[in-house]
């Protein structure tokens, strides 16, 4: 890419890391990481000279029906939905031609998310809490399991 002096680099990462998950510590850490290595590759391009040649886009979807996750619930469906592979791909392209530095499949929670960084850790909680959002099939197994 950078012999050519154009391309774009997509990495598909998760909402898990934009925000700690419950019982996924190490997948959360796993998508913060490809975030936080997004973002040193783009300012080494930028220090390079290539920021208007070269992008880069990253990903980060909810739950998307591939079987992976257990079982997801939530008390707000319409806000957290199962995402569809097909629709997922389709945002992300869109994303891409746009050359869009962030998005959340659904596009409707990035800004939420990282609002919630802004304030108390509770606040966050709580909100997340009142969601719901479950994707474990057996919760009371996990804790057990937990650390």
């Amino acid at each position: 890419m950078m012999a050519m002096g154009k391309g774009h680099i997509v990495a598909t990462a998760s909402v898990a890391g934009l925000r700690g998950w419950l019982y996924l510590a190490d997948y959360s850490a796993s998508k913060f990481a490809i975030l936080g290595m997004m973002e040193a590759m783009e300012e080494e391009i930028r220090f390079l000279g290539l920021s208007d040649k070269i992008h880069f886009t990253s990903v980060c979807p909810m739950t998307i029906n591939t079987g992976m996750n257990q079982n997801p619930t939530t008390r707000l469906p319409s806000v957290v939905p199962i995402l569809k592979v097909t629709e997922t791909a389709g945002i992300i392209v869109e994303a891409v031609q746009k050359n869009e530095r962030l998005i959340t499949v659904p596009r409707s929670l990035l800004y939420p998310l990282l609002f919630l960084r802004l304030f108390p850790r509770k606040v966050a909680q709580l909100v997340f809490d009142f969601a719901e959002y479950n994707m474990l099939p057996n919760t009371q197994e996990k804790k057990q399991n937990a650390l």
